[in-house]
């Protein structure tokens, strides 16, 4: 997430931040030169440094993809090529339309990385030399790293390779696997998805209140949510089954009350129990949620590109387990195939991005990758009918933003950025404070507190180590805790 502005709007900016401060945090920018800035790095630092950061940008995010798609490949390897007694390894033994979506993901995903890698430059010189959209990286002020001009909003070059991914993906789907269903959620998911890096981009050129980047993904979420035609139903534990329907049933006896509530049934055998348009009404708010989410927890080079990468890679091993593991002879269709095609161009997108914003950043993805992300992992969860296994993918961004909210509602002083303070002589950032007695209550400034000061690289790392953490826990409690447990 980041702050851009052209250089005509600069004033009337600054006073807008004096009057209502945003409480959402920022990507690391502070300044806007007077004068359009230079595409030449070497004038302060020295290519052949500039050289070696690149270099090891790109060996920490290749790191980090191997160790994203490791579980996938194993499940990959386990559950298609072996034989059920794991006697031998061979094509054949995995299911021929599974073989067809796993190929056609693999096409869609190459397709986005190298879209992504070709815009990248096309978009940077943009908004950066014709456009003047750049910002100063803060957690580097009072460094020569910290005085280099960034290109802005370059989440708009990831947006648009996924968007066209998606339709080239869809349209071999079609003409070649001979599945034409589902027709309706792909066309809302490309307009829901389209909407929010569209919203995006204009709050990166015109810095949108925080108010209204609330609002807006609203509507977005609506078209999401009219298109769900999956089931509505919860499972009730066994364990709550009984006190649940005696609750229910107390309610529905209760004059008028029970012809205003809709009667909610719990079937005692099997635990279903539909919910109708509270089940809607649920998925909404995922979705507006998650929209914001990503943009909430921000503010370090490589963090929101790194936990959208995480969290893909949660749905893409959960997708790619149930599709191997469907008994349905060649298996084409289905809301996990779904999803699978719709979070891998994602995921690979989001790599080619990554090895630019990856510390120390060479681009800022901006809220057009902020809000485009956030909605693309909603729509891969909802419409994969998984929206509660999605949001324990998210604990790490649940938790930042019931920690912020004190601040996001001004109950307590909020700045208008809300990232580490950066000690020019040690390089280490430690935590800031919103005033002098109170620290800023966001997930980045609680880890400087609870782990001490560190470097933006590791803080970030630390914080990506959790959100993987939180991924681990949730494919146990959702495949280990409840085969244990009698819940259903």
């Amino acid at each position: 997430m980041s702050t851009t502005t052209r250089r005509s709007s600069g004033r009337r900016r600054q006073q807008q931040q004096h009057r209502s401060p945003s409480p959402l945090p920022r990507q690391p920018v502070v300044a806007r030169s007077p004068s359009p800035p230079s595409d030449d790095a070497n004038a302060l630092i020295p290519q052949s440094l500039l050289d070696v950061i690149a270099k090891n940008r790109r060996r920490d995010v290749r790191r980090m993809t191997a160790m994203c798609l490791l579980p996938t490949v194993l499940i990959v390897f386990a559950k298609g090529f072996a034989s059920e007694d794991l006697s031998g390894v061979s094509l054949e033994n995995m299911d021929a339309g599974a073989m067809k979506i796993l190929l056609l993901a693999a096409f869609t995903s190459a397709l986005a990385y190298k879209i992504t890698a070709r815009l990248i430059p096309l978009v940077a010189r943009r908004t950066l030399g014709k456009r003047n959209m750049f910002g100063l990286d803060i957690n580097k002020k009072g460094t020569k790293m910290g005085e280099i001009p960034i290109p802005e909003a370059l989440g708009l070059a990831s947006g648009c390779a996924v968007l066209v991914s998606l339709v080239v993906g869809r349209s071999i789907h079609t003409a070649f696997i001979l599945d034409n269903s589902g027709e309706s959620e792909h066309n809302a998911a490309l307009a829901t998805i389209g909407f929010m890096l569209f919203l995006g981009f204009v709050d990166d050129v015109l810095d949108l209140p925080w108010r209204a980047k609330m609002i807006l993904p609203g509507f977005a979420a609506t078209t999401l949510a009219q298109s769900y035609q999956g089931s509505t139903s919860i499972v009730v534990p066994r364990l709550f089954r009984e006190n649940v329907h005696s609750v229910l049933a107390a309610i529905d006896s209760i004059p008028l009350v029970g012809d205003v509530i809709p009667s909610l049934k719990v079937d005692m055998k099997s635990g279903l129990m539909d919910v109708g348009y509270i089940y809607i009404a649920f998925i909404w708010l995922l979705a507006v949620f998650l929209s914001n989410a990503i943009n909430i927890h921000a503010g370090l080079n490589g963090l929101e590109c790194g936990q959208s990468l995480v969290i893909a890679s949660g749905i893409i091993a959960l997708n790619v387990w149930s599709l191997l593991t469907d008994p349905t002879a060649n298996v084409v269709v289905g809301p996990h195939v779904f999803s699978l095609l719709l979070i891998a161009p994602f995921f690979a997108a989001t790599v080619g991005l990554l090895k630019q914003n990856w510390y120390p950043s060479a681009v800022f993805v901006g809220d057009s990758y902020t809000y485009f992300a956030g909605m693309t992992l909603a729509v891969a969860g909802i419409l994969g009918h998984f929206s509660e296994t999605l949001l324990l993918f998210c604990l790490p961004q649940v938790i930042n933003f019931l920690y912020s909210i004190p601040q996001l509602f001004k109950i307590v002083p909020c700045p208008r950025h809300r990232l580490p303070k950066f000690d020019t002589q040690t390089g280490l950032l430690s935590p800031s404070k919103a005033t002098e007695t109170r620290y800023n209550m966001n997930l980045v400034t609680l880890f400087l507190r609870l782990f001490g000061k560190t470097t933006e690289r590791k803080l970030c790392l630390r914080l990506l180590a959790f959100q993987v953490a939180c991924v681990v826990f949730t494919f146990a409690a959702r495949y280990v805790f409840i085969a244990f447990v009698h819940w259903k």
